[in-house]
């Protein structure tokens, strides 16, 4: 089995920190779960839609503890032979194709091209990452480079828009199994498949400790830890940290979004 798959806030780099589902945005659930969905409906219908937002965004990490194989959202576009697709042909057909493919169970996911921001803020977390590893075991990876997933029965290639691996004996030509930190930034056509489909896959690698998704639109961050069950960290403004324990580092969302949102460069103590 395989799991498949804007908020705006109106102060960004606000500074906030929100990581309890009963309280969000100012939201306070009092009294535990409502009992009746009338209740609930009418509670939101309530809210400012800034409110309904942030509550939405939330929902949308909550998984449970042990994924569901129900899990199954389709993507918006997908290249699928009449036959599955081995992993061995899919290789050979993505170093003859124009565009890049995700694989499923042997099945292709065409993949979009990505913006400008998005571009901006990969290329600077690679940077910030590979300056504060510099001499060490460990390696930034970038999008062009595949993640191999072996997970039971199921076979899955991924392109991380960010990946940091530490067992060079893992490494291939064109790809990389069992990496220790992977990071997606969302995009508009890939959001569902990036908090649903890979926050659900990526836990069931057991070298993953850590899966960060970061915003396009605003300085912000969500962290899936291994170590804290895979419940959601949300981290929100320029001097916010972003906390890599697993590779023991950290580092300023200033630094991940340098020259995005109108953020300048912060210079590096030498």
């Amino acid at each position: 089995m395989f799991f498949t798959h804007n908020f705006k806030n109106s102060e960004k780099c606000a500074g906030e920190r929100e990581s309890d589902g009963r309280k969000l945005a100012g939201i306070e659930l009092v009294g535990g779960v409502m009992s009746e969905l009338n209740d609930l409906r009418e509670a939101i219908l309530r809210l400012s839609a800034a409110q309904r937002a942030v509550l939405a965004d939330w929902i949308a990490g909550v998984s449970p503890e042990e994924p569901s194989s129900t899990v199954a959202e389709a993507r918006g576009a997908y290249v699928s032979p009449e036959q599955p697709m081995t992993l061995e042909d899919y290789f050979a057909h993505e170093t003859r194709s124009r565009e890049r493919h995700e694989y499923l169970n042997g099945a292709l996911y065409a993949m979009s091209g990505a913006s400008v921001a998005h571009n901006q803020i990969t290329f600077q977390l690679a940077k910030a990452l590979s300056a504060r590893l510099q001499g060490g075991s460990c390696q930034v990876f970038l999008a062009d480079l595949k993640l191999r997933l072996a997970l039971g029965e199921d076979r899955i290639v991924y392109y991380p828009d960010v990946m940091v691996a530490c067992q060079p004996e893992r490494w291939g030509r064109d790809s990389i199994a069992a990496p220790r930190v992977v990071v997606e930034v969302l995009s508009p056509t890939t959001r569902h498949i990036d908090l649903r489909e890979k926050a659900l896959n990526y836990r069931r690698e057991p070298s993953i400790e850590d899966y960060v998704i970061l915003w396009q639109d605003e300085c912000r961050a969500r962290v899936h830890r291994r170590a804290q069950h895979w419940s959601p960290e949300h981290i929100q403004g320029a001097e916010a940290m972003l906390a890599l324990p697993s590779l023991g580092i950290e580092l300023p969302l200033a630094d991940v979004y340098a020259g995005v949102l109108g953020l300048g460069e912060r210079p590096h103590a030498p």
